[in-house]
Formats: C-alpha cells, structure tokens, sequence
C-alpha cells in the first residue's frame, strides 16, 4: 500500500485515510556552522542586560559558551569547577537554575 491511493479504515466506518508524502529533509547543518552560530548566540546573551543580572556561575558559564559552544558549557555546568567532580543533575540545576 504504498501508492498515493486512499486506504479503507480497517473498521470500515470510518472515510478512507490518504498516506501522507514523504517528508523532505532539510540540507544537513556542518558541525562547525552549528558550533558557530550557538557561540554566536551566546555572545548575543553576554551584549544584553541579562548578563549584567546574572549570578557568576551563570556568567562563568556563558563565556564558556560564548568562547567553546554549547558541548563545553554542557560540560562545564556539570563538573564542580573547584574540584573536578562530576555533578550530579539537581547539583547542576542548584547551581545554574
């Protein structure tokens, strides 16, 4: 049944259903494009007044985002910047909200 015909319902109440077309995907994004355009976000967030209100983890992890991307701040957030331990998931919300 994969020509563009309508298909009867299997309880036959129903009116007939039409397969849907298949779905185009989009040309893939390089890494280094996505990479770059994430920092460049960042970098948009550190001009506006929202970094002025920050707290410092906050902060500290915005320029890492702005400066590595988003994979370095990920990293960031969950690793305990005094000591090196992993955080757990709550640890890392307590921290950055």
């Amino acid at each position: 049944m994969s020509d563009n015909k309508s298909q009867q319902s299997p309880n036959n109440d129903s009116p007939p259903v039409k397969e849907s077309p298949p779905v185009k995907e989009s040309a893939p994004v390089n890494d280094s494009l996505r990479l770059e355009r994430s920092k460049a976000f960042a970098r948009t967030i550190k001009e506006s007044d929202i970094y002025e209100n920050m707290d410092s983890n906050n902060k500290q992890a915005l320029n890492v985002w702005a400066e590595q991307g988003e994979k370095a701040v990920i990293a960031h957030m969950f690793t305990d910047q005094e000591t090196g331990r992993q955080l757990s998931y709550g640890e890392m919300r307590m921290r950055y909200g």
